[in-house]
């Protein structure tokens, strides 16, 4: 799912509030979708009854779906929802997954130096986000883009797992298998449904019988980690979360001196030589300053959350970072939830600027008598668009059927000339 907002236009305004009725109306449809198809599912879809003497095949096979489907969930969560995002067949789009240039695409990896474990920006600009392009796009899945990614990679993986047979072939069993295989992948609430079709054969001591149908059902609630991953996107979009953090961080670190980063506030001097800065060495700072930092930014409630303490402009800027969302206490209370910036290259503009180097503003300041100097004024207030990737990865120790599983996705933090999305 695709979704490209634009907040504000000259011909029309689309308040925040319609966008997210409308969201709430497209789940609420998509749940009653849902529903009618289990329905439909349950009733059409039925397991043979087999001779007893087969169930070691019947065993071996649901097995094999067992496994195979425990593997796609969790690639899913790794994945932010998808399965495998570069193979076509099984995420059914071709998406664009730039690693060294993060602001560009629509997934981030985990390396800037190669393609490793990309993960789906849940919000984003589409290309570098300015003052003439502020138009928010997502990556998030459908529950049912899901379902299908799950069949499909099923489909593809079972024989592999099957393995021709070999292990009961030992133990007396022919087992003839058609390589058309047919998957159906439902997810509810607390469990995943596995619909698997394929024709086998099952002889031992002149004895045969065949089976078709198999459900296998995989007991893991994967639909509340992806719940809890759009609503921490939407606590973070709607409080300017990542964007205040990455204000806060520019000025605590910003003043007039080529060793910090150029100011956003005004400030005026007469001295008599002007400070400038190289922009990529501001952008290589900034990046040091996020990398250092990021890992402060915390979610209260979560299992892992730290309570600051103390007081003075480190305390007071630590107490800042942490996210209070709309989610109930006793859902996060087991959830780490950890908040990374991994070095990736981030997008950094600043005005006024001549190529690579940021200069202040020089004024001629004449005076009121011809007896006295001429000085220049020189006003140091700069314009940041800043994009970086937040990655956020959400696990919980479960005695559930999926082991270490890890739901991670992604945000695009982004600044337009010194302001929030949401301002523009």
């Amino acid at each position: 799912m695709r979704l490209k907002l634009k907040f504000c236009d000259k011909k029309a305004q689309i308040t925040l509030f319609v966008i997210l009725a409308l969201v709430l109306i497209i789940i609420i449809g998509i749940i009653y979708f849902m529903f009618a198809k289990k329905v439909v599912i349950k009733e059409e879809f039925k397991e043979e009854a087999i001779p007893e003497v087969f169930k070691p095949v019947d065993n071996y096979v649901s097995s094999c779906i067992h496994q195979v489907g425990v593997e796609a969930i969790k690639k899913l969560g790794e994945h932010g929802g998808y399965v495998d995002p570069e193979d076509r067949y099984v995420s059914g789009k071709s998406f664009n997954i730039f690693h060294n240039s993060p602001s560009t695409s629509e997934f981030v990896s985990f390396s800037y130096e190669e393609i490793l474990n990309p993960v789906p920006y849940y919000i984003y600009v589409p290309g570098k986000a300015d003052s003439r392009n502020y138009v928010l796009a997502s990556a998030i899945p459908t529950i049912e883009e899901m379902e299908e990614q799950v069949s499909r990679y099923m489909a593809r993986e079972l024989i592999s797992c099957e393995g021709g047979f070999a292990e009961l072939k030992e133990k007396g069993f022919d087992v003839i298998a058609s390589p058309d295989i047919n998957v159906v992948t439902r997810i509810t609430s607390n469990d995943i449904n596995l619909y698997v079709t394929q024709d086998i054969k099952m002889i031992k001591n002149d004895v045969q019988t065949n089976k078709s149908n198999f459900i296998t059902i995989v007991r893991f609630p994967l639909l509340k980690y992806y719940y809890l991953a759009i609503n921490i996107t939407r606590d973070m979009f709607l409080q300017e979360f990542t964007e205040g953090f990455t204000e806060k961080l520019i000025d605590y670190y910003a003043g007039v001196d080529f060793t910090l980063l150029p100011p956003k506030g005004s400030i005026t001097t007469h001295d008599l030589y002007a400070v400038t800065w190289n922009k990529q060495k501001v952008r290589m700072d900034l990046q040091g300053l996020l990398l250092s930092y990021v890992p402060s930014l915390q979610i209260n409630n979560s299992k892992n959350y730290q309570q600051i303490s103390g007081s003075g402009i480190d305390a007071n800027f630590l107490k800042t970072s942490v996210l209070n969302t709309s989610i109930k206490p006793e859902t996060l209370r087991n959830l780490e939830i950890d908040l990374l910036y991994l070095d990736q290259p981030i997008y950094l503009n600043i005005n006024p600027s001549r190529g690579d180097l940021i200069a202040p503003s020089v004024f001629l300041d004449k005076p009121f008598s011809p007896l006295l100097p001429t000085e220049y004024e020189k006003e140091y207030r700069f314009f940041y668009d800043v994009s970086w990737p937040l990655i956020i990865i959400m696990r919980e120790e479960t005695n559930l059927e999926v082991d270490d599983f890890k739901y991670i996705f992604a945000l695009e933090s982004n600044i337009i000339e010194n302001k929030a999305l949401l301002e523009w």
